[in-house]
């Protein structure tokens, strides 16, 4: 085999090889009604490593709202990992949790509640 046969081969073996790492689990208060799962991932990729923003996790949180609009999500469970991919970095966070739907109307925060309301006084 060829000095140069022997190149390619080391270039094609780094380029397909890679590995993965787990950074970061982290895991909100888990609901009783646990009936409808709502989940989201998102990733980007920077060239050695070399990332300049972290504002792709932003999709998450609008991924989540967007499979819940009537309620609220808990229980979430957020995954951080990182892949290298030879010269190539691929960091990915998933979060799964649960929609729970709001009970009744929404609170009018703009009206004033009964200890609000109630004259300050001699009694």
């Amino acid at each position: 085999m060829t000095i140069k046969s022997q190149l390619k081969l080391l270039l094609v073996a780094l380029g397909v090889s890679g590995c993965a790492q787990l950074q970061s689990i982290s895991i909100t208060e888990i609901p009783l009604q646990r009936d409808r799962v709502v989940q989201a991932e998102t990733d980007n990729f920077a060239f050695l490593g070399l990332h300049f923003s972290n504002s792709f996790v932003d999709e998450l949180r609008d991924q989540l709202r967007e499979q819940c609009p009537n309620g609220r999500v808990t229980g979430i469970l957020t995954k951080y990992q990182t892949y290298w991919y030879f010269l190539l970095e691929r960091r990915e966070v998933t979060a799964r949790g649960f929609c729970v739907e709001e009970s009744g109307p929404p609170a009018d925060l703009s009206a004033p509640t009964a200890q609000q309301s109630r004259p300050r006084g001699r009694t």
